[in-house]
């Protein structure tokens, strides 16, 4: 699946703004309610446990130098199917990630959509802004 060429249809679709992170990976600005935006960067990494190549959907939350209160984002992914709340480097982050060879391209739209939407949800529960 051409992952970059997905997002840059998905940006078109929702009247967002696509452009290229690096030789990997794509960024998606999504519109949301309220004049809110979301960055999501997605592209394909190779999963060394599985040995196979994984979609990675990544949205920032807040740093989290944030008050955050970890028991309730960790208890809240029980409720979630596709992503899951993660801390990489200084960030507490949305990410889905998905076996390349399984995922229709509709669906990884919709799952993108929903790390955005997660991610701000959360972002604006935690820090009260539009940051990310």
């Amino acid at each position: 699946m051409d992952v970059r060429k997905l997002m840059e249809e998905l940006a078109s679709e929702i009247n967002g703004q696509y452009s290229e992170y690096d030789d990997n990976r794509s960024v998606v600005i999504v519109p949301l309610p309220d004049g809110r935006f979301q960055s999501v960067r997605g592209g394909k990494i190779d999963n060394k446990k599985y040995g196979k190549s994984v979609i990675q959907i990544l949205s920032r939350v807040c740093r989290t130098a944030e008050k955050i209160d970890y028991t309730k984002v960790l208890a809240h992914n029980v409720d979630l199917i596709n992503s899951k709340f993660v801390v990489l480097g200084d960030f507490l982050m949305v990410e889905t990630t998905l076996f390349d060879d399984t995922v229709p391209p509709q669906k990884l739209k919709e799952m993108i959509l929903e790390t955005a939407k997660l991610a701000d949800e959360w972002e604006l529960a935690i820090t009260g802004k539009d940051v990310n």
